[in-house]
């Protein structure tokens, strides 16, 4: 097993799959899926910019730190088979202890976030790669801050195309079983709505919802039933200043699953009568009424219940 790499960046440290072992494709470049000769090609494009012997100037530490550390392992391990095969394994055995729940939030990964097939995906792959590894310039520091960028689509490219080729294969199994009952043929639903419903838990965490508001959307769509959508729907409705489909949102998880415990908290917080001031006594003297301390709002309260604060 590859021990754990970071590339140290400014703009990333410890991203994407460099945080759980050695990142050869992104430090060289180029997409996991990439043939010997596309391999090669960018190796020797980095060596012409980082190799201490190229074009016989001085040496330069931290080119040679880079080339000897990252740059000449990579060429190493990715240029023969034996050793490639077994890396990519090493790979694959890092992904299956991860989750969707690992998915990088970082703005390369928003273009596969979309793909809804296979094929989508690794064509967007690939461009994001292409276009990430044309802008390197190969500087000792803009290396590094492609490596990690790619890092990042790297992780994610792989989590999602689990995600996918699992939910194609339960497609395929549906298409060969004849008579298909009704509850055998969305099987292949939960985990795309699944996927949408996580993606719109990260907006709320980072105070987007309006862009939370449609992926709770389509995990309805595709799942109408799944109380915990409604819920964080309700808190997205809330969020955005739109109360009355907060409170229906809310009302529906509890009807689906009367313990949810999100619901519940909030839609009390709705519904309970409002402090009023009590009013000022009437006194000949002079002296100023205190007004009353308010508790904290609801939608401060939303906030500190998805980032995690008392």
């Amino acid at each position: 097993m590859h021990g754990a790499a970071t590339f140290p960046s400014t703009a990333s440290q410890a991203a994407g799959l460099a945080r759980y072992t050695h990142d050869h494709y992104a430090i060289l470049g180029v997409p996991l899926t990439a043939t010997a000769a596309q391999v090669r090609e960018a190796y020797l494009q980095i060596v012409r910019h980082l190799h201490p012997d190229s074009h016989a100037r001085s040496a330069d530490p931290e080119s040679e730190h880079i080339y000897s550390r990252w740059i000449s392992p990579a060429y190493s391990t990715l240029s023969r088979p034996t050793e490639r095969s077994s890396y990519d394994a090493a790979l694959q055995l890092v992904l299956a202890r991860l989750s969707t729940q690992n998915l990088p939030d970082h703005p390369l990964v928003e273009g596969l976030l979309v793909c809804r097939t296979l094929a989508e995906l690794d064509g967007a792959y690939w461009r994001i790669v292409q276009r990430r590894a044309g802008e390197r310039h190969c500087s000792p520091r803009e290396l590094l801050a492609m490596a990690a960028d790619l890092s990042q689509v790297n992780l994610a490219f792989l989590l999602l195309r689990r995600i996918l080729a699992d939910e194609a294969a339960v497609r395929r199994e549906a298409l060969c079983v004849s008579s298909p009952t009704p509850a055998e043929v969305p099987a292949a639903l939960p985990s795309v709505a699944q996927r949408h419903f996580e993606r719109g838990v990260q907006f709320l965490r980072r105070t987007l919802p309006g862009e939370a508001i449609p992926c709770f959307q389509e995990c309805l769509r595709l799942e109408p039933e799944h109380p915990q959508a409604h819920a964080c729907l309700g808190v997205a409705y809330l969020h955005a200043a739109q109360p009355r489909p907060a409170r229906e949102h809310f009302r529906r998880a509890l009807s689906l699953d009367p313990t949810n415990a999100l619901a519940n908290r909030f839609l009390q917080a709705m519904e309970a009568p409002r402090a009023r001031p009590e009013p000022t006594p009437t006194v000949q003297s002079k002296s100023v009424p205190v007004a009353p301390t308010q508790a904290p709002g609801l939608l401060q309260r939303v906030l500190a219940f998805f980032r995690g604060r008392p």
